[in-house]
């Protein structure tokens, strides 16, 4: 199965996108949690300390999308060993992310009292 050059560089562009806005979102929820001031801010600026997430981890997608969409393409026997690298990274830092929310809630609900 050959992917064409244009799907392949968007499909890993996404991929690679969405594994960077997990990454953000997780730092972003437990800095906001920890430091007020962000908290505040994100309220201060998107009515909503959520909406603000989900409005800079967008922008932080669509700039890591159009960033990888640039890069360049490897030879035709790579490219799905390539998607399949990058599914499986965001995977695991989506798996990653989930957990350190999971513990800095449980953390914060259980053992910062």
């Amino acid at each position: 199965m050959q992917l064409s050059n244009i799907r392949f560089k968007l499909t890993r562009a996404a991929l690679c996108a969405a594994a960077f806005s997990v990454t953000f979102i997780t730092g972003i929820t437990v800095t906001a949690d920890l430091y007020l001031p962000l908290k505040n801010w994100l309220k201060l600026m998107f009515s909503h300390h959520w909406i603000g997430k989900g409005v800079l981890a967008g922008v932080v997608f669509t700039v890591i999308a159009i960033i990888f969409s640039f890069m360049p393409t490897p030879i035709d026997e790579l490219k799905a060993r390539t998607l399949s690298r990058s599914a499986w990274k965001l995977t695991i830092i989506s798996c990653i992310g989930a957990l350190v929310i999971v513990m800095f809630f449980i953390y914060e609900a259980f053992l910062k009292h």
